[in-house]
């Protein structure tokens, strides 16, 4: 389903709500968009007044001009992906390149022309503090029984020959605390949510590998093995 942008009369109930004091939540149900959607729009328009709102909108639309790549395949595409947990680069890199700049997905999201939550997009750059080591034995135990399911070696001679890395503790965790917070213990987590966690992980297209996901690379390794 394509994305329909905010009306005059949906800008007007705006304003009216936020006169009555409404959260974004309230305002948002009662519209029946999402919260996001709203927390944008307001964003965009500080000191919110329906009519200022709608001519910016339209002034927007207008250098935009007509011609645009992201039709309802594409936007079907991208909203699939990222709520598979791929990045707005891992995207383009697998998907669009030269077609459109990963930059321009993230433009498109915060302008509203893809309607998902800013929670979609994963956290990049921010340097880690170190991990107790409560739970950082917690999340190397985790990383163990992942090894275990596959023969003695196969990581061993993947990383080696070659010089591919598939096995890489510590970029591991990183992957994993973005699905398992801080100060989780692995103890209770049910192996379900962790195979689920990592089939997403791994399931990823990575720059490194030339945007091939690590389960094609590491099954492309594995028969140049057999």
């Amino acid at each position: 389903m394509s994305y329909i942008h905010l009306t005059t009369t949906e800008r007007v109930k705006i304003e009216t709500y936020l006169e009555l004091g409404m959260s974004i939540r309230s305002i948002a149900r009662r519209l029946g968009r999402q919260p996001s959607t709203v927390s944008r729009e307001i964003r965009r328009n500080p000191d919110y007044v329906a009519e200022r709102a709608q001519k910016r909108y339209e002034k927007a639309k207008t250098n935009c001009g007509a011609k645009t790549k992201l039709d309802d395949t594409m936007r079907r595409t991208i909203v699939g992906k990222l709520r598979a947990t791929w990045s707005p680069e891992q995207i383009v890199g697998r998907l669009y390149t030269g077609i459109i700049a990963f930059s321009t997905i993230y433009r498109w999201i915060y302008a509203g022309r893809i309607d998902v939550p800013l929670t979609v997009l994963r956290q990049k750059g921010k340097r880690q503090k170190p991990i107790a080591d409560r739970t950082a034995a917690s999340m190397e135990g985790a990383i163990h029984a992942v090894h275990a399911a596959f023969p003695e070696g196969t990581f061993r001679t993947a990383t080696t020959d070659r010089g591919k890395e598939f096995s890489c503790h510590e970029n591991a965790n990183g992957l994993l605390r973005e699905f398992f917070p801080k100060g989780s213990d692995f103890a209770t987590v049910g192996q379900g949510e962790i195979v689920d966690a990592l089939a997403k992980i791994n399931g990823r297209p990575r720059k490194c590998l030339g945007w091939k996901t690590a389960h094609e690379a590491f099954a492309e390794e594995v028969l140049r093995l057999i």
